[in-house]
């Protein structure tokens, strides 16, 4: 094994110095080159890691006209040595762990042209290129991300003006992130390493320092047209001059169709005189890009994804309990009830399950099963006090009870007592005094919603003449509007079965998807976002209440 690690460094210096000494055209021309697969920008590298082995995919046309042309001393055009260039590049990437991503990069130069005896007249294959990054801090929605990257070049190319023939390299420190729900922004720097080596017109090229920048809106309801500036610079760092430096600025636009697909493009023009910098340029592309689900997102960039995190929008720690996991101290629940129902864990038979508290050592703290749910309901009917004086049974006199067809609480304000905690009946909605919240992405409901769905579910018991009510989800403005539409049904659908279960007959439910378009408070805050995820109750039918007896005839005394 150390004979064959000596003799492999020796192996390789005799196949350099075997090598041809590099031709004047033995340059790789063009200066734009494709970002990931899956990326904000077409030619800046994003920070992020864009999903848990998810795969990205790309096609990419690279038109540019005179990126390398001769002149004379008054600035006159000579010669066009490359007038015109078009690369297809097939990009594809790996996401890994929202973490990490591999990319590999295939060019292929399908026209170059020119006037000059050097020119180049065929179509010729480029330089491989292999990528890697990883994201370091920063959630994919996060207003900042940071990362580390790079590009290896492999000396594939089979022409003039498409490879160095030799290998390149290019790492970089990554930066970028969303602001304000509206604004997305990449920007990278590094080196990028080649062989030195001089033009025909005594242009020295080599190993240069590069940076790109780009920042886009995004437009729409579904945030799915996306519009912005890039830039693009580099400079050689060995005999730095005008002369190969490179300088490009562009207009870039993209949009989203069928979820998962892209399709973008942008014109920009050269705005130095650098061997490379062309006069305009053109990009066009088509991806496959899978929409990067609520949850595989870190919203709030503290490593924990959102499905489970139970405060997606507010950074914390990770943490063995599920109601505290990914929430900061001051949001934390007991740390010995782990599933948050009220029964602590040394005498909770079901720990990691919400559930309710029970006489029986073995089920407390378990749900109840169907047969014990409709037995447990038929003991409360039959034990429900019926009182002309305290109409709804919660042992207050309806004298001074505030909801005396609800049952409720006692309360020290008048105006609530013997109201229930969460929920009133006016004439046409059920009101919930808090919002029915979801958690981001699912159609599960918060910890803190499960009871006020149980008295929503009393009330209706309670309100027989109330026959038919509308559930209606809603999202935030997130994601796109057909996946925001799904998603706020199978809230509504989730409502629905957990009332179901609590003995309210079905037909007396219908459901309707609201998604984004009804929201309750702004969509570009966390908190705001977290209300318009919730579910609304609209009372459809009502029968009319009974009519009173009539009055006795005057003088008639009724038969007992």
């Amino acid at each position: 094994m150390r004979s064959l690690l000596r003799i492999l460094p020796l192996s390789l210096a005799a196949l350099l110095a075997l090598a041809a000494p590099a031709r004047a055209d033995d340059i790789a021309l063009p200066r734009f080159q494709p970002a990931f697969a899956g990326d904000r920008m077409l030619g800046v590298q994003s920070p992020y890691a864009a999903g848990d082995f998810t795969f990205h995919g790309m096609l990419l046309v690279d038109y540019a006209r005179n990126p390398y042309v001769l002149k004379t001393a008054d600035g006159a055009t000579a010669s066009e040595v490359v007038g015109r260039q078009l690369f297809l590049h097939a990009n594809a990437t790996y996401s890994m762990w929202n973490r990490l991503a591999v990319n590999l990069d295939v060019p292929v130069a399908l026209l170059q042209t020119g006037d000059a005896d050097t020119s180049p007249t065929t179509a010729d294959f480029g330089d491989i290129r292999l990528g890697a990054r990883v994201r370091l801090y920063g959630g994919y929605e996060a207003p900042l991300q940071v990362g580390i990257g790079g590009f290896f070049w492999i000396p594939t190319g089979t022409g003039a003006y498409v490879t160095d023939s030799y290998v390149r390299g290019l790492p970089q420190l990554l930066l970028g992130g969303q602001l304000r729900d509206r604004w997305v922004w990449s920007f990278a720097v590094g080196p990028e390493i080649r062989d030195k080596r001089t033009t025909d017109d005594g242009v020295v090229m080599g190993t240069a320092i590069t940076g790109g920048a780009g920042i886009a809106i995004l437009l729409g309801e579904d945030r799915a047209l996306q519009i912005g500036p890039e830039l693009d610079i580099s400079q050689v760092l060995l005999d730095a001059s005008s002369q190969n430096r490179n300088i490009e600025l562009s207009l870039q636009g993209r949009y989203r169709f069928l979820d998962d697909f892209e399709a973008g493009m942008g014109i920009g023009a050269g705005l130095s005189e650098g061997v490379g910098t062309p006069l305009f340029r053109v990009v066009a592309m088509v991806a496959y890009s899978p929409f990067l689900s609520e949850r595989l997102r870190d919203s709030d960039g503290d490593g924990v994804l959102n499905d489970r995190d139970a405060c997606p929008e507010v950074r914390g720690d990770r943490s063995v309990y599920a109601v505290e996991n990914g929430c900061p101290s001051v949001y934390r629940k007991r740390a010995n009830d782990a599933d948050g129902d009220d029964v602590i864990d040394d005498q909770d038979a079901c720990p990691r399950v919400y559930g309710i508290p029970q006489s029986d050592e073995t089920r407390n703290g378990c749900p109840l099963d169907d047969a014990e749910e409709a037995a447990l309901l038929e003991q409360y009917r039959d034990n429900r006090p019926d009182s002309k004086g305290d109409t709804d049974g919660d042992g207050l006199g309806d004298a001074v009870d505030a909801c005396p067809e609800e049952k409720g609480v006692p309360s020290e304000v008048a105006a609530k007592n013997g109201c229930p905690e969460a929920v009133r009946v006016t004439e046409g909605e059920i009101v919930l005094l808090r919002e029915l919240l979801f958690d981001a992405g699912r159609a599960t409901l918060r910890p803190s919603s499960r009871q006020m769905l149980e008295e929503v579910a009393e009330v209706l018991l309670q309100h027989p003449e109330i026959t038919k009510i509308e559930v209606q989800g809603h999202t935030d403005n997130r994601g796109t509007l057909p996946r925001n539409d799904a998603l706020a049904l199978q809230r509504a659908q989730a409502v629905r079965d957990l009332l179901v279960r609590r003995s309210i007959d079905p037909k007396r439910i219908v459901l309707k998807a609201f998604g984004p378009n009804a929201p309750v408070a702004t969509n570009t805050t966390p908190e705001g976002r977290q209300r318009n995820r919730r579910a609304t109750f609209v009372i459809l039918e009502r029968k009319p209440a009974p009519a009173p007896p009539s009055p006795s005839p005057s003088g008639v005394t009724p038969t007992p």
